[in-house]
């Protein structure tokens, strides 16, 4: 490499990991995010450290990550878990930059600073860490070394299961190259054999319901705007727009190399297109978190640089990168009565940051809570508040009341008292839960936000019905004051 061109990738892959950097490693000092699923993984390890019993947080389950968490957790904390899950960013950055190093380097940057991607860096979940091992996979598997590639793929399943859906992918791959089929046997065999080898507790625990998608309170026309909304939220709306834009200039090109041209079809192009439409109908049936098409990312954008060109990926680069920093949401309304907006809001990165601090101050103060008599409050953020947090204490439901219906409470295992005074949070209750705990003397309030979705959703009543006071947490500063009047 000419040493001006070596300057330059070392001057860029500085600049690159100066904004990484800033955009990670703040959020990584505040908790383990704002998704509910990253403090139930860690109770979840830190219940494996304790007692060397795995109980999986939810079905099917993210095994292998709840075992790597169990070895950082008791020791670091949020911070050690985020730092984990970045170096799982990097990894993932480290191999997607092996696939396009020779000669289309500027989708390193892209995919590096992708927002959806720079949100799960350092966040306590297992997308990431599952992402890297599916790309490592396809490095190890266009080198012909196909026991690693399997390998890698295996860890990927054992953090998440959907990553199985790639072995389809590769074994075409692998067909298309004329493999020998005791080697597609072999890595078909060692990838889901390794892999399922850590669902092996959950197997045990829950039986074939750990296989069942969970459904969706939302049905008809209202899923489906959840899945063009979720989806949107992938890129961002502006960059959506762009990218079915200049799908539709090319589209002859994309017909041309996705369509059956009386040729052999390109391996590579078969497997990554084949990722994305498999990862992609597998959120159509399942589409509560966007971070569910995160594996769809890299291969899009491997499938992309066949049809842009340089200008149009710089184009479409700005936009998806900006839609980190500000962007324009199409939600208005509140929590669990939504409406149609058009308006501009902060970027994902922005928006998680400001989360996580709203987060961090409600579970401080939440035990701060002082209005009279005893109070239930329902939450909708699950462990987040309570998790490693020594003012409150887990408790079983009898001890609000026995007579409570158990389906009618939301994460039933996730209750909690407030260690200094009768204050009791709950992440969702069912209308005849409310009306019980009134009856026995308890009074029942509602955070502004999280909690009326799940209320609404789960159990398909209206808080405001029940005349259920709402708490103000649209910022911490509002709940601090709604705690002391």
């Amino acid at each position: 490499m000419p040493a001006k061109a070596l300057v330059g990738t070392r001057l860029g892959a500085f600049l690159l990991a100066v904004i990484v950097a800033a955009a990670t490693l703040p959020r990584a000092w505040i908790n383990y995010g704002p998704d509910e699923n990253g403090p139930n993984s860690a109770q979840a390890a830190l219940n494996l450290a304790r007692t060397g019993v795995y109980r999986t947080p939810r079905d099917p389950g993210n095994p292998l990550f709840d075992y790597l968490l169990a070895l950082v957790v008791p020791r670091a904390s949020y911070v050690g878990a985020n730092l984990l899950v970045l170096g799982f960013y990097v990894l993932a950055v480290a191999a997607f930059a092996c696939l396009v190093w020779d000669s289309r380097r500027l989708l390193i940057p892209v995919f590096a600073l992708t927002p959806i991607l720079l949100v799960n860096a350092v966040a306590t979940i297992d997308y990431v860490a599952g992402l890297a091992m599916l790309l490592w996979a396809y490095v190890w598997a266009i080198r012909r070394r196909y026991v690693l590639a399997a390998f890698v793929l295996a860890l990927a399943i054992g953090f998440r299961l959907p990553n199985a859906l790639f072995l389809a992918g590769l074994l075409v791959f692998m067909g298309l190259r004329r493999e020998r089929r005791r080697d597609m046997l072999l890595v078909a065999g060692l990838s889901l054999g390794l892999g399922l080898l850590f669902y092996v507790p959950i197997l045990q625990a829950n039986g074939l319901r750990m296989l069942i998608i969970p459904g969706s309170p939302l049905h008809g026309l209202a899923y489906i705007v959840l899945i063009a909304y979720n989806g949107m939220l992938l890129f961002g709306l502006v960059a959506t727009v762009a990218l079915g834009i200049l799908l539709g200039r090319h589209w002859r090109q994309v017909a041309q190399t996705l369509g059956p041209t009386g040729r052999a079809p390109d391996p590579a192009v078969v497997l990554e297109a084949l990722t994305v439409v498999l990862l992609t109908a597998l959120f159509l049936l399942h589409a509560d978190q966007t971070a569910y098409l995160l594996p769809v990312v890299p291969f899009l954008y491997l499938l992309l640089d066949r049809w842009l060109s340089p200008r149009e990926w710089i184009l479409l680069a700005v936009l998806i990168v900006a839609a980190g920093l500000i962007t324009v949401d199409l939600k208005g309304g509140t929590s669990g009565r939504r409406t149609f907006a058009l308006r501009p809001a902060w970027g994902s990165v922005v928006r998680d940051y400001m989360e996580r601090a709203k987060i961090a101050a409600l579970r401080t103060h939440v035990c701060e809570f002082a209005h009279s008599g005893q109070a239930v409050l329902m939450t909708g953020l699950g462990q987040a508040l309570t998790v490693e947090n020594r003012t409150t204490v887990s408790i079983g439901y009898e001890e609000l009341d026995p007579r409570l219906a158990p389906a009618g409470i939301g994460e039933i295992r996730h209750i909690a008292r407030c260690a200094d005074r009768p204050v009791y949070l709950v992440y969702s209750l069912s209308q005849d839960n409310v009306q019980r705990l009134r009856a026995d003397g308890y009074n029942v309030y509602i955070f502004s936000e999280y909690a009326p979705s799940a209320v609404i959703n789960d159990f398909g009543y209206d808080p405001d019905v029940l005349s259920i006071p709402a708490l103000d947490v649209a910022s911490s500063a509002a709940f601090l004051r709604a705690i002391r009047r």
